[in-house]
């Protein structure tokens, strides 16, 4: 037990003796009470008794707490003392024990030091007034003063040992009374004070020489001596299990669950980190394992760039991380990814060649780790180090060849020395890789060997490893280290003494100087010159293979040669390669046009703008990082938040750049030696000398001199010439007026983030609580913005050290580009992480990642910053006067700036002919001259770096963030004129605008960026005076609602693009992208208020989609005139040809494709008209006359209306004018009754009910037709069919109302009824027009229509027996609301919608028509079947029809459910249950032909649903049919069957019918295919008509439209023409204005409305899909998505394609794998495809082959990506 666990055991202890001590106290008080009470004999109460009870209980619970501490402290004795003793030794026991710590404490100061000699002499003085304080504590230890203070120095050391940064802080606060800021900071801040190694304390190693074998201690000879016994038994140097049983390997995964086909694969890693990327796969792929330090040191690629791709890999699925805790991780490819990656495309991207690997050779490779074996993970890990130190170490000319096993690996590193590396981690279980290690061991000698490296788990091991290689190799023992991996120590097997593999790197160079020396001798004599070239031809190639990489070639034929021998599982010899060439060239062509664009802007005084093109141009090629940041540097980009330091700089500019690299280094070089970024900048002077080497320098003596003035400022002062530069001497009134700002904006900062809520925080509740647990009001953020409100300025010290703790990196200042990211990640993870609890959920979960991740920074980095600015300020207030460093910038500013003026004048001279990186250089350098010499003279203001690139703003193509940086967000890949880098350039060439002349053009010239204007006002506010009021608000206002009708429009405009077949959509979903980018920037554009930008976006992208889709124009044009050329043309086509040309021109593609699938149609091409007299425009046109004929309500309409009868129809609306209400008297059910016939409801029943209140109230139904088929002659089932079952109410109405009024009344009703209001008043026009709106709005289920004195009156001005109700319908319904339409399949179609297919109808009910029908879903085959049941069953001949579902039944139970059936419906009189299809024949037969029964002269029995019939038919040779067919014999026109289904089983079927002699063959049969057109736009057009809706004839090719996105399909058009009707519910009225509707004009606008609504689009793709998925095999299906395969696979463009045929479609279904078409015949493949044509889904084209027969079908089908995964399904699913 250590001594801080035998403490907290004495506090318990000591604790649980206080309690017991109590405890014994309050039961002793409570047994005197009851003592008491048994003295005086008395009962003890039951309150004493309990609390005795209780009190006893605990009692023991703590004695047997206090016995068990004593236990296990080993102090049972105390057992026996009192509670009293106990306590007084347990006292004496922890002061010890105290005491003891205190004097380990002083002991460890005393140890302390530093690398600083400065920081040892400070610390040495405490250590001094440590050992006073001690001595004088000898002689006075009661003294308090000198006790308090000796404390201080233990708590110095426990927060020394502190972690918590929190609490670091309270022990800094604490110790500040008794330790200066200097040293806690050293010590707590920059951790530069450290305890001495105490080497007593260190075990030391005997060695014993015997035969040159290492010595051991005696613990270490056990181990040997055991292990070797388990190498005796076994021949092999095992691990122990138990050895590694404490060990556990974690298996880190991403997404691996997720399929991906290869083009996604592709997408993925070229989406990002694309090179690195490629590097890091292909890595993985050849050498199986890899960390991050090993590949960014072979490769000399950045660690966080390489970190970034490793974990983009990683969350996409594509590797996984293998760590063992305590150890190293490392990184494997997955299994998806060696799936994926064994694809000819992938392997070619990644430049991998050589064989594909199934999983066996898989796994036969090792590529693998075991997730069970431990072991292996030791290996790999053991693996990576030694390549990592050793390949670092004789690099760069290294070749390697490694051969990696499950627990075991061997490496060859050869360069002028040769390194064989072994790793040995065999578990006890055996391993199968003894041979093939020891193999490829002995093909290693060969290469020679000067080191054998034996790594072991840890040192007894390493040596036991070392002993098996050497006996059973020739290895000469004094060449051997050992490695211990546990440890990570190297020691020499022979001696045991410690190894440094830097050794390797002093004997290379003196083998190298042998070498050199060598070679020089053999050049001076003649005879050997051929060696000399040899060494000058190998030193040029490795000139040139360090200027530039491999070849593609070689690097491919490498990679191959390297996987051909791993999958030989043995390492074979090659030639010598360099490590370098193994990996792919990752080179990019090197384009100087950006870097001479940057130059340009620079030259042109427009730096901002290069500082933002670099950046841009970086974000899509990498390989412009670096300059990019060392512009940056050079010019202290805001947005870079340059943190300067000599290390950082060393890093960003390698050694002999070009001139243009070298004048910004020199730039960036004067800002570091001047700013006060980091205290202590070790590397300083040598960055001075890397500085002074540079040849330009000489030029610039001036300036060199300036540097070095300034270097050894800042190394004396440690802090640079800018902290007392003379900007920063502000008055006390100016520092006063920026800190009263600051409180301001703190203030905001608090009531936003503190006490309000996170925006967008998308409802996860765990960021809300994160985000309260970071802005918490007693938290730290709350503190810093607290104490900046009230002005606390006690605070800045304590708050600097915190910042430097938490958020800065370590070494620097606390200025906001010192801002350590990683810092402030790590405080939001350990938020988010103590979040979890908060929020109820106790598993672990994800990181916060993505946009909340992000509003979280960038929150937090603002309350940074605003303290970070504040504690500089709150600085500046209590400057010291006597500051040394002061005083030292006085005495050399003159000189500094002197010279500085004078490098100036030099640097600003222009040479003659100097290029324009010599231009450009040289103007970096004088601007950052031009700002040092500002700030050393206080003309610099700091606010200028804020608004660095302000001037983006005097243009219009450049906007800027919030924080003033360029903003990023939409580099549009569709248009370059819109990227960001065209948008800069061009910025760089304009003229541009003062701020005053670009605020007028934004305000009075409809620019609309007033997120600009805003900024502009701002940054004129600061630095110069606004000179005129602009009311922004308002603008910003009136604009938003501009822009949100623009955006309205322009996806309805798409919406109708799509729908004309404009947009192509081959490799995407381009209609949906755009969408996105308009919604997306129309997001961007209201939060930051700059339109204008939005509104071009909206312009360029319509004018892209126009030009764009002339290439479907042209493909379509092509296939024309392949038709005028190879066909002869009769008029009618010429016509068609002529229309389709049209609509090309026009770029209607739809309408221009259904007419080509057309133009071999037999079909009439004249225009339908529905009817000659369009009653509701002479309704409108009359309206006038008629209202003023009966508005006067004080008067009868029999008074008013005078009808003089001459014929029929002038008696009969006469009636009207005669059974019309009288002036509030009631109608009465009579006059009702002959009112309603008089308008065509004929033989109407009416029935009075209860009144609604005052309003009369009637039920009125129509009896149905008996004995033959219903006509109705209007498309309202309210008021036709569905007033024969459900009936329709009447309501009188009397007296004055109004549109509103009239809603409310109806209302007030109920809607439980479809209902005809009679109102005895006379509307006007304007409020009938208003009630039409209103009540479409507010009436959804049922039918409300109402007749006034003025309809009516027209009604009896145009009465017509014959078609009344027609002109009731006509003039009433356009004022209604009705939903005429059932798009619903499940749902009942009323008989006044069932239009067109009359022929096919006939057939079906004909006794000598078809038997077999068959068609795609979607297309009305039940519908068929069920009108022709209502048709005939029980007509005027007494006829009988049964219709009968039968899906998914196969030949037996269909039986049995038409035996039911039958028996339910009345024709069989007997019930009978039965599977025999004889049997039931023979049933129907003998009810047909039993007379004494009521007769049948007709049985027409009806099956739908039939596809598992008919299939299990053929298991029978098809015995059904042949009994149906048998029933049909027994009489002409006497029964007939009709059995509905997918496919033409006549066609499918005829093969097994004919070889079974089956009456198949003999049945006729029909397609019910889509609408003819005639058919559709009756459809379309006839209940349209009814509800008032109009198609001019100039907008005929609307109609066309809709039928062709529709397809046809009937069920389709009556989903399109719904969502018509339905778009007039919404506000705006589906665009109509009330003020002069109805009639509805159908236009463009109106289409549109119904395209733009995503779900009516979702449900067209829906019936689309259902369409081809007909049965479960989905044949259909995948041979359309076969053919839109070959779209993509065999066409420049989607659109331009000729047409694929079934040889092509079974051809691909080979190629990729989908053996269910694969395997079919020719003749059914095309036999499918002939039932697609027939559905409309695929055309003929000229050259007989198949095309989707609308462009709009492809797009359905998916983009490319989407149709490699669904085909990839149906591959797996086989």
């Amino acid at each position: 037990m250590t001594q801080k666990d035998q403490k907290n055991q004495i506090k318990n202890l000591l604790a649980c003796a206080e309690r017991l001590l109590c405890c014994m106290t309050e039961v002793q008080q409570d047994m005197d009470e009851a003592a008491k009470s048994i003295k005086q004999q008395k009962l003890i109460s039951d309150e004493i008794a309990s609390k005795l009870e209780n009190k006893l209980n605990e009692l023991r619970e703590e004695t047997k707490n206090y016995t068990d501490i004593c236990g296990e402290i080993g102090i049972k004795n105390l057992m026996e003392a009192s509670m009293s003793e106990a306590k007084h030794v347990l006292t004496e026991q922890l002061h010890l024990i105290e005491k003891e710590e205190r004097r380990l404490a002083y002991k460890r100061f005393k140890s302390l030091q530093s690398l600083d000699p400065d920081t040892n002499e400070h610390i040495s003085s405490y250590k001094n007034e440590l050992k006073e304080l001690l001595d004088a504590y000898e002689k006075a230890p009661s003294d308090e003063k000198i006790e308090k203070k000796l404390d201080a120095y233990s708590t110095f050391m426990q927060a020394l040992d502190e972690t918590d940064s929190a609490k670091v802080i309270a022990y800094i606060l604490e110790l500040s009374s008794v330790f200066d800021n200097q040293l806690l900071g050293k010590a707590f801040v920059a951790r530069t004070i450290k305890e001495a190694s105490n080497e007593s304390d260190q075990t030391d190693i005997v060695v014993e020489e015997s035969n040159d074998k290492p010595a051991k201690d005696n613990e270490a000879v056990e181990d040997a001596q055991l292990l070797s016994e388990i190498a005796a038994a076994k021949q092999l140097p095992f691990i122990r299990d138990e050895d590694v049983a404490c060990y556990t390997l974690e298996i880190e995964k991403g997404k691996e669950e997720k399929k991906v086909g290869t083009k996604s694969f592709l997408n993925e890693i070229r989406a990002k980190f694309a090179t690195e990327n490629g590097l890091v796969l292909t890595c993985l792929d050849t050498f199986g394992v890899l960390s991050i330090q090993f590949l960014a040191l072979a490769t000399k690629k950045s660690m966080i760039t390489l970190e970034m791709s490793f974990r983009y890999l990683f969350e996409k699925g594509y590797i996984r991380i293998y760590k063992i805790p305590g150890l190293d991780s490392f990184y494997s490819l997955s299994a998806k990814a060696w799936k994926v990656m064994q694809s000819r495309e992938a392997r070619n991207y990644l430049k991998i060649k050589g064989i594909v690997y199934d999983n066996q050779a898989k796994n036969e490779m090792n590529l693998d780790v075991d997730e069970e074996s431990v072991n292996a993970a030791f290996a790999r890990i053991a693996y990576l180090r030694l390549l990592n130190t050793f390949y670092e170490i004789i690099q760069p000319n290294t070749s390697m060849k490694e051969a990696v096993f499950d627990e075991c690996f061997v490496v060859v590193l050869k360069d002028t020395s040769s390194i064989i590396m072994i790793g040995i981690f065999w578990s006890l279980k055996g391993s199968k890789d003894e041979e093939i290690l020891l193999e490829n061991i002995r093909e290693s000698v060969n290469y020679g060997t000067d080191y054998v490296i034996v790594a072991g788990l840890n040192r007894d091991y390493a040596v036991c490893n070392a002993d098996y290689v050497v006996k059973e190799m020739t290895f000469d023992p004094k060449c051997v280290i050992c490695y211990d991996l546990l440890k990570n120590e190297y020691f020499e097997y022979v001696s045991n003494d410690p190894f440094s593999p830097k050794k390797l790197l002093e004997k290379k160079e003196n083998q190298s100087v042998k070498l050199e020396s060598k070679v020089e001798n053999k050049a001076e004599n003649k005879a050997e010159s051929k060696a000399e070239n040899k060494a000058e031809s190998k030193a040029e190639s490795k000139v040139e293979n360090k200027a530039e990489n491999k070849s593609e070639d070689q690097l491919e034929g490498e990679l191959k040669s390297k996987l051909e021998s791993q999958s030989k599982d043995q390492l074979e010899c090659q030639p010598e390669n360099q490590f370098e060439d193994q990996l792919p060239d990752q080179s990019a062509d090197s384009s100087k046009d950006e870097i001479q664009n940057a130059c340009m802007m620079i030259v042109e005084e427009k730096t901002y703008c290069a500082t933002a093109y670099l950046d841009a141009v970086k974000d899509t090629n990498e390989q412009y990082k670096m300059l990019y940041e060392q512009l940056a540097y050079a010019v202290n980009d805001p947005k870079m938040r340059c943190s300067y330091d000599s290390h950082k700089i060393f890093a960003m500019y390698p050694q002999n750049e070009d001139i243009l690299t070298n004048y910004l280094m020199l730039s960036t070089c004067l800002r570091n030696f001047f700013m006060n970024h980091i205290e202590y900048d070790y590397e300083m002077k040598a960055l001075y000398e890397n500085m002074k080497s540079i040849p330009m320098t000489q030029a610039y003596p001036e300036l060199m001199s300036a540097a070095y003035r300034m270097v050894r400022f800042k190394e004396k002062f440690h802090k640079g010439i800018d902290c007392y530069a003379d900007y920063r001497l502000r008055d006390q009134m100016k520092i006063e007026h920026r800190l009263e700002n600051l409180a301001v904006r703190a203030k905001g900062y608090y009531e936003t983030y503190v006490l309000g809520q996170p925006k967008n925080h998308k409802n996860v509740k765990r960021f809300v609580d994160t985000w309260k647990l970071v802005f918490a009001e007693d938290g730290e953020m709350a503190s810093y913005l607290q104490a900046i409100m009230n002005g606390e300025y006690e605070y800045a010290s304590p708050f600097r050290v915190n910042l430097l703790i938490n958020f800065i990196s370590d070494g620097c200042t606390a200025e906001y580009s010192n801002l350590n990211r990683e810092k402030l990640g790590n405080y939001i993870n350990d938020c988010w992480d103590k979040s979890k609890t908060n929020g109820g959920t106790k598993f672990k979960t994800s990181n916060l990642m993505s946009d909340l991740r992000n509003n979280l920074t960038n929150a937090m980095e603002k309350v940074i910053g605003i303290t970070c600015e504040w504690i500089d300020l709150a600085s500046g207030r209590s400057r010291s006067e006597n500051d040394a460093g002061e005083k030292r910038y006085r005495e050399i500013k003159s000189d500094l700036r002197a010279e500085l003026k004078a490098a100036e004048k030099i640097v600003q001279k222009k040479e003659t002919a100097e290029d324009i990186y010599v231009q450009a250089g040289k103007a970096v350098l004088a601007q950052t001259i031009k700002e040092l010499l500002a700030r050393l003279d206080g003309r610099y203001k700091e606010e200028s770096h804020k608004y660095f690139y302000i001037d983006f703003l005097r243009g219009s193509d450049v906007l800027l963030d919030e924080e003033y940086f360029p903003d990023k967000r939409g580099n549009f890949a569709d248009f370059e004129k819109l990227s960001l880098l065209a948008r800069i350039l061009r910025h760089s060439k304009l003229e541009l605008l003062s701020f005053e002349e670009k605020l007028e053009h934004i305000f009075k010239e409809y620019g609309d960026d007033y997120g600009a204007a805003e900024q502009i006002l701002d940054y004129m506010q600061k630095n110069r005076n606004a000179t005129e009021e602009y009311n922004i608000q308002a603008s910003k206002e009136q604009a938003g609602k501009d822009a949100q009708i623009r955006l309205n429009n322009f996806i309805e405009n798409l919406e109708l693009a799509q729908s004309y077949g404009q947009i192509e959509e081959t490799k995407e979903n381009k209609k949906e992208k755009i969408q996105k980018i308009a919604n997306e920037w129309f997001a961007y554009a209201d939060e930051t208020k700059n339109y204008g930008f939005f509104k071009r976006i909206l312009e360029e992208y319509e004018k892209k989609l126009h030009e764009d889709a002339k290439v479907r124009g042209e493909a379509l044009l092509r296939e024309v005139e392949g038709i005028e050329n190879n066909d002869t043309l009769d008029e009618c086509r010429k016509k068609r040809i002529a229309a389709i040309k049209s609509m090309i021109e026009c770029q209607n593609y739809t309408v221009a494709e259904d007419l080509l699938s057309k133009i071999n149609s037999e079909e009439t091409d004249e225009e339908r008209e529905i009817r000659g007299t369009d009653y509701l425009a002479k309704f409108i046109e009359e309206y006038d006359y008629n209202y003023k004929a009966v508005a006067n309500s004080s008067k009868s309409l029999s008074d008013l209306a005078v009808v003089r009868i001459h014929n029929k129809d002038e008696k009969w609306a006469k009636r009207l004018i005669d059974n019309w209400m009288n002036n509030g008297q009631a109608l009465g059910q009579y006059k009702l009754t002959a009112l309603l016939e008089a308008l065509g409801f004929l033989d109407a029943q009416v029935k009075e009910q209860a009144k609604l209140g005052r309003i009369e109230n009637y039920i009125v139904t129509i009896p149905a037709v008996v004995g033959r088929k219903a006509n109705y002659k209007h498309p309202i089932a309210a008021f036709g069919s569905k007033a024969q079952t459900e009936g329709f109410r009447v309501a009188c109405l009397f007296g004055k109302y109004d549109a509103d009024r009239l809603i409310e009344e109806l209302k007030n009703m109920g809607n439980s009824k479809n209902t005809l209001v009679l109102l005895d008043y006379a509307l006007s026009l304007p409020d009938r027009r208003l009630f039409a709106k209103k009540i479409k709005a507010s009436f959804s289920d049922k039918v409300f229509a109402v007749i006034d004195r003025v309809l009516l009156m027209f009604l009896v001005n145009n009465y017509s027996v014959q078609f009344i109700n027609q002109i009731l319908m006509s003039v009433m319904m356009p004022f209604s609301y009705c939903q005429p339409y059932v798009w619903d399949s499940s749902k009942v179609m009323p008989p006044e919608i069932f239009i067109g297919r009359q022929e096919e109808l006939e057939k079906i009910e004909s006794p000598s028509g078809v038997n077999i029908v068959y068609g795609g879903r979607q297309l009305g085959k039940s519908a068929l079947l069920k009108k022709a049941k209502m048709d005939i069953d029980f007509d005027e001949n007494n006829n009988r029809a049964v219709y009968i579902e039968i899906k998914c039944m196969d030949y037996e139970r269909a039986a049995k459910k038409i035996c039911c059936e039958l028996y339910d419906a009345g024709v069989l009189k007997e019930e009978i249950d039965t599977t025999d299809w004889d049997v039931l024949a023979r049933a129907i037969k003998k009810r047909l032909l039993d007379d004494k029964e009521e007769r049948i002269p007709y049985l027409l029995l009806l099956l739908d649903e039939a596809d598992t019939f008919i299939e299990s038919c053929t298991e029978v040779n098809f015995k059904p049919f042949d009994a149906l067919k048998e029933i049909q014999n027994i009489g002409m026109d006497r029964f007939k069957f009709v059995i509905a289904g997918l496919h033409n089983i006549v066609r499918f079927k005829r093969d097994a019918a004919l070889s079974n002699n089956s009456v198949i063959t003999h049945l006729s049969s029909i397609t019910i295919r889509p609408f003819h057109t005639k058919d559709a736009r009756q459809l379309l057009e006839e209940p349209l008509y009814c509800l008032g809706f109009r198609f001019p004839k100039e907008r005929q090719a609307l109609i066309s439209l809709i039928l062709a996105s529709t397809n046809y399909f009937p069920g389709l058009i009556q989903l399109y023409c719904a969502n018509l009707i339905e778009a007039m519910k919404k506000d705006d009225y589906a665009g109509y204005d009330e003020g002069n509707t109805p009639a509805y004009e159908v236009t463009q606008k109106h289409i549109k409305k119904v395209l733009s609504d995503p779900s009516f689009m979702n449900q067209i793709r829906e019936k689309f899909e259902i369409t081809l998925k007909l049965d479960e095999d989905n044949m259909y299906y995948i041979i359309a998505l076969l053919m839109a395969y070959l779209y993509h696979q065999n066409a420049n463009s989607a659109a331009d394609s000729e047409g694929f045929s079934a040889e092509d479609i079974k051809e691909a279904a080979i190629g990729v794998g989908i053996n269910q078409v694969a395997v079919q015949k020719t003749q059914i493949i095309n036999g499918l495809m002939q039932e697609l044509l027939e559905l409309n889904i695929l055309r003929h084209t000229v050259n007989e082959k198949y095309l989707f027969s609308r462009y709009s079908f492809f797009q359905m089908m998916g983009t490319s990506d989407e149709i490699d995964s669904r085909l990839l399904e149906y591959m797996e699913n086989q």
